[in-house]
């Protein structure tokens, strides 16, 4: 019966092949594998097993710095070759260079605006659970035009009529005249809100209840920075102002 020849860990011959690419590959690992059946006849499989992985561990560095090496070289070669091809052809490289950096800034722009329409409110929780209702005008011969407005009765209509809506709030929103005390502050973006207004959007309050703060008539939320431009250091909770 013919005797099976030895062959080296397959670990360490896989680790070879990998960093041995090229003509090389082959006359490498001929040679470990006949150093290797030598010393599993001379010393043992567990010997010749032990010198197979110590030589391929010594060699992985070199390996690799072989191998940088001429990836730099690679490199310089492809630089130098294009920048003599820019000199060479100025019109024809100022064209396709123009159009790359043209083309890159467009696909730029186009991931930034993506990036930001996903992103946009993401913060509410339940955001994916959060719609907005918007109107269709439709005119004769007139194109069809959409709107983000519907009329007041439209959000008690919606919650009476689809049992799987949890909860519908209206806004609307008015500039005017704001006045405390002899301060008057011309306010652009005042919103009107229904009580509901923190059961749908998750806006965190330093002070005071999200589900009570606008439950009665006439009571106001304010961001922090315009609590401070009306009342500076002082409590603004339970203070009065009005809308001239």
């Amino acid at each position: 019966m013919k005797k099976k020849r030895p062959t080296p860990p397959s670990l360490a011959a896989w680790i070879l092949s990998r960093i041995t690419r090229g003509e090389d590959c082959l006359s490498i690992l001929s040679d470990f594998s006949e150093i290797f059946e030598e010393l599993v006849r001379e010393r043992g499989t567990l010997k010749a097993n032990k010198w197979y992985w110590t030589q391929v561990m010594r060699s992985i560095p070199m390996f690799v710095i072989n191998h940088l090496y001429w990836s730099v070289e690679m490199i310089k070669n492809y630089l130098k070759i294009a920048l003599r091809n820019i000199k060479r052809q100025k019109g024809y490289s100022f064209i396709n260079i123009v159009g790359l950096a043209v083309g890159m800034a467009c696909c730029l722009l186009i991931l930034f605006y993506v990036l930001y329409e996903f992103s946009y409110d993401t913060f509410h929780k339940d955001a994916d659970r959060i719609y907005r209702v918007a109107m269709e005008f439709r005119a004769k011969d007139q194109p069809v035009k959409y709107g983000a407005v519907t009329p007041p009765p439209v959000a008690p209509a919606i919650l009476d009529n689809f049992a799987e809506l949890e909860d519908a709030v209206r806004i609307t929103r008015a500039n005017g005249i704001v006045k405390h005390g002899e301060k008057q502050f011309f306010e652009d973006g005042i919103l009107y809100a229904d009580q509901s207004f923190f059961n749908v959007f998750t806006f965190p309050l330093i002070k005071g209840d999200p589900e009570t703060v606008l439950k009665e008539p006439y009571t106001a939320v304010l961001t922090e920075s315009i609590a401070e431009k009306y009342f500076g250091s002082e409590d603004p909770v339970g203070k009065t102002i009005s809308r001239l």
